[in-house]
């Protein structure tokens, strides 16, 4: 099985399983966080975990991560999940994995036969991986001008009023839910959402949205992140993220307005600013 995205890594993991004949191989990118999220794959194995993320120095992805330093098992004898992207055992015996550029990322290769990479192919291997940095460099390139596309594409669209400027913020990021959230001096209400009704069918966004909107208001700058909890220390949200971008516009005579999106995508590749820029742009008038 092949899968995450559809773009030229998913042919080069497919060739690269072949070459070594790999029950998987698979490609790890650095979220920017000490994380590693897996991007592409190519796999015999239905038990892939699609959507796996590994912390630095987390299992022999993690490690080789950490220390920038090429890993090879060849007797690999723990149980396959401690890999960080198999939901079950699949009986790995062999394992190879190096680093993708300087903090890229990291790609790796296992068997299900004891030693299955002999030196030679641990030398091919090594320059799969550095081949492999081009392609991730240019996975990033296009998501960035996916997203900044998306930004100009919808420019006009952020000035006006709520519900239109929640749907162009919603059609730029990909994200699932877009809410528009103000401070009327100390009291925090939410004045518009999309999907529209979302809050009554979810009680646990109408009061994380608060609590994230204090958040913001308090710290008086905007934020994009995977990983919010860590981030703001409000580990008890459960209705929001995985990830959550947040924004803030300049306050009028009745308040200051926020935007605060939410949803299950990655952002990978989101551009450095363009958050701020967002802020600037963003006008509400009727």
């Amino acid at each position: 099985m092949s899968g995450v995205y559809e773009n030229p890594l998913k042919v080069f993991v497919e060739t690269v399983q072949n070459c070594f004949d790999a029950h998987t191989a698979a490609v790890f990118v650095n979220t920017g966080h000490d994380t590693l999220k897996l991007l592409a794959y190519s796999s015999l194995s239905d038990k892939i975990i699609s959507e796996a993320f590994i912390k630095s120095g987390q299992g022999l992805v993690g490690w080789c991560f950490r220390h920038k330093k090429f890993i090879h098992a060849t007797d690999f004898s723990r149980d396959t999940r401690t890999l960080g992207l198999y939901k079950t055992d699949v009986g790995i015996k062999s394992f190879m994995a190096a680093p993708i550029g300087s903090a890229k990322g990291v790609i790796m290769v296992d068997s299900k036969g004891q030693y299955a990479f002999s030196e030679k192919k641990q030398g091919q291997f090594k320059s799969f991986a550095n081949l492999s940095e081009n392609l991730v460099d240019a996975f990033f390139h296009e998501q960035r001008l996916g997203y900044l596309n998306r930004f100009l594409e919808n420019y006009f669209l952020l000035k006006g009023p709520p519900s239109r400027i929640l749907e162009a913020l919603l059609n730029i990021t990909d994200l699932e839910i877009a809410l528009m959230i103000r401070l009327r001096g100390h009291h925090i209400g939410v004045e518009y959402s999309l999907p529209q009704g979302i809050l009554r069918i979810n009680e646990a966004l109408y009061r994380d949205v608060r609590a994230f909107g204090a958040w913001l208001f308090k710290h008086k700058k905007p934020v994009v992140t995977n990983r919010f909890k860590a981030l703001t220390r409000l580990e008890h949200l459960k209705g929001l993220g995985p990830t959550l971008l947040g924004l803030l516009t300049e306050p009028d005579a009745d308040g200051i307005n926020a935007w605060v999106l939410s949803g299950k995508k990655h952002l990978l590749g989101w551009p450095k600013g363009l958050e701020q820029v967002l802020c600037d742009v963003i006008k509400v008038f009727e």
